[in-house]
């Protein structure tokens, strides 16, 4: 537990990189839209997804904080467990605090009517839907599940090398090739269409939560074996 609260301890050294860069990057995002909801003030609004900017960036932290920190880590005597752990955690306060601002700015952008220009930035269709416990629950999970997608290419990389990844990245295009080959020539797009369209958005990330558990029990099996690089 000592070691797992000294990589959290480690992490939250790099405030910019876990705590402001994000959102840097997201209002700069916000900021551009705003300006083109007051001046062009099209009909019907300006709905946006410069949201996706933050998501993004999850993303990629779960790529690169492992590059950057894993074999300083072990250098220090942590075990590869403990990185792991820690790193989680780190990222769980992270993704916890994400959800609460993105929540919170989703419920003024909805009480001021998109800031008073109607922009939807924050609060959007489908992803707002429910209560405020619906929009709280699906950031969270959006946040996790990109940076869990990151931390399963982190992984592959770490334990069992570049050319690896690179196969990984080959074969993840032929599966979506012939599956989506598959999918056109027996015309089962309106199905899974259709069968998409019976869940909440809530309902939707219950799914990709289960996908990113998946996703943190193969990371961890590849991290307990990663070699220092």
């Amino acid at each position: 537990m000592n070691r797992t609260l000294a990589v959290i301890r480690m992490h939250s050294l790099n405030r910019f990189g876990w705590f402001f860069l994000p959102w840097i990057i997201m209002f700069s995002s916000f900021v551009i839209n705003l300006g083109i909801a007051v001046l062009g003030q099209p009909e019907g609004g300006v709905t946006t997804g410069g949201l996706a900017s933050a998501y993004i960036y999850f993303f990629v932290m779960g790529i690169v904080i492992p590059a950057d920190t894993f074999s300083f880590s072990l250098g220090l005597g942590v075990r590869r467990k403990d990185y792991f752990w820690g790193t989680n955690a780190m990222f769980g306060l992270v993704a916890v605090g994400s959800a609460i601002l993105l929540t919170l700015f989703s419920i003024v952008e909805n009480a001021t009517s998109g800031w008073g220009v109607d922009l939807h930035f924050f609060h959007l269709p489908f992803l707002s839907d429910g209560t405020v416990l619906n929009w709280l629950w699906v950031h969270f999970v959006g946040i996790v599940f990109c940076y869990a997608s990151g931390l399963v290419i982190a992984s592959i990389y770490r334990r069992l090398g570049r050319n690896s990844l690179y196969v990984f990245f080959f074969a993840m295009i032929v599966i979506g090739s012939l599956g989506s080959y598959l999918m056109t020539t027996y015309g089962l797009w309106r199905d899974l269409f259709d069968f998409f369209s019976g869940y909440t958005a809530s309902g939707f990330a219950g799914w990709l939560m289960l996908v990113s558990l998946v996703y943190v029990g193969v990371s961890y099996g590849l991290f307990r074996r990663a070699t220092v690089q």
